[in-house]
């Protein structure tokens, strides 16, 4: 009975250790303003809390001080309903849950090359969002990231997505267009709830054109130029066409032929489309 009661005290000893130890290094934390944005530094890597001030067109700097600037805090722009553009630091890693949250007049965003994490809810409500641009290798569309951006139209997912969860486009009611990669392999029931004037642009036989089968969405295979539901050597001579102006692509064939999703149509989507036919490429 003894040792069970000296077990138990030292048990309670040591959650007071760790407590105490967990409760210094917080209160350790040292926070500094400079130019309207409330940050702090660890390990030489700086992360905004919050921004202060309450201009419409907002930079982020790569460096505030000395400092390099690699996250961007939970709740950090939430509800800076004035903002309508912001300028992300190529230094930025990670952006935090709810980041820019209800920023309700944001108009677009770039998510630049180093942000490889977007965290859940980041721009949700952001309902004047138009465009997204991601330069970024992100692997995961998160939990309700997008969820009632209400003005979004189009959608171009990086070839390094794999997952888009949970209500990550719910409520995109403007939403028309997404270019899903192969890369893809998962994607939440709920994901695209409310979304009903949606086409996916895709890889033939990928996860997502059987997710849109799955789930009557309408799609669309990229390299099928000519829309006849195949992808063949007719679609590389349309493209071969179209550039000697022998041949116009409307919309929606523009989006099918651009296979590499680099917003162009030019000889390089006509010899994917070949290495494509022949099997030296699996997937565009």
């Amino acid at each position: 009975m003894k040792k069970n009661i000296n077990k138990l005290l030292l048990s309670i000893i040591s959650i007071i250790i760790l407590l105490s130890i967990s409760l210094t290094a917080v209160m350790a934390t040292t926070y500094y303003v400079y130019n309207d944005f409330r940050y702090y530094v660890e390990h030489y890597r700086g992360t905004i809390v919050e921004y202060l001030g309450n201009d419409n067109e907002v930079i982020v700097p790569s460096y505030l001080l000395d400092d390099e600037i690699c996250f961007i805090d939970m709740c950090a722009f939430q509800n800076k309903t004035n903002m309508i553009s912001v300028s992300l630091p190529d230094t930025l890693r990670e952006i935090y849950m709810a980041a820019f949250e209800n920023c309700s007049s944001l108009k677009n965003i770039i998510i630049p090359e180093n942000c490889t994490i977007v965290g859940n809810m980041s721009f949700r409500g952001c309902t004047s969002l138009e465009t997204v641009n991601f330069q970024s290798s992100i692997l995961s569309i998160n939990e309700s990231v997008f969820e009632n951006c209400s003005s979004i139209k189009k959608i171009n997912l990086p070839n390094t997505v794999t997952e888009i969860n949970n209500k990550a486009f719910k409520g995109c009611s403007s939403l028309e267009q997404i270019c899903i990669p192969t890369s893809v392999t998962y994607i939440s029931p709920t994901a695209f709830d409310g979304c009903e004037d949606m086409t996916i642009y895709c890889d033939q036989n990928s996860y997502a054109a059987q997710y849109a089968e799955e789930h009557n969405i309408n799609y669309i295979t990229l390299g099928d130029v000519n829309g006849d539901n195949k992808v063949n050597i007719r679609d590389v001579t349309y493209i071969q066409l179209y550039l000697v102006d022998l041949y116009d692509l409307d919309a929606n064939a523009f989006l099918r032929a651009d296979v590499d999703r680099n917003g162009e149509v030019n000889i390089r989507d006509a010899t994917n489309i070949q290495l494509y036919l022949v099997g030296k490429i699996s997937k565009f």
